[in-house]
């Protein structure tokens, strides 16, 4: 304990330092928590869009079929 309050800084200017630093690395993975989340939400809007677009090429295949069918 003694070799943990003897090893805090004492200056001003060092706990600045030692803040300045915690707020740098703490905002760098903030940028990349956003990043990674941004980036998955990309994706499943894209991957959603795929989805509705195959849905809707099967339904007017479906309707095409159908129509072939009763026109016979």
């Amino acid at each position: 304990m003694t070799v943990h309050v003897l090893g805090l800084t004492t200056s001003s200017s060092g706990c600045k330092r030692n803040w300045s630093t915690f707020e740098l690395v703490n905002s760098y993975k903030k940028r990349e928590i956003d990043y990674h989340k941004r980036v998955n939400d990309l994706v499943f809007i894209k991957f959603n869009a795929t989805i509705k677009t195959w849905s809707m090429e099967y339904k007017r295949d479906l309707i095409a079929a159908k129509t072939l069918m009763i026109e016979k």
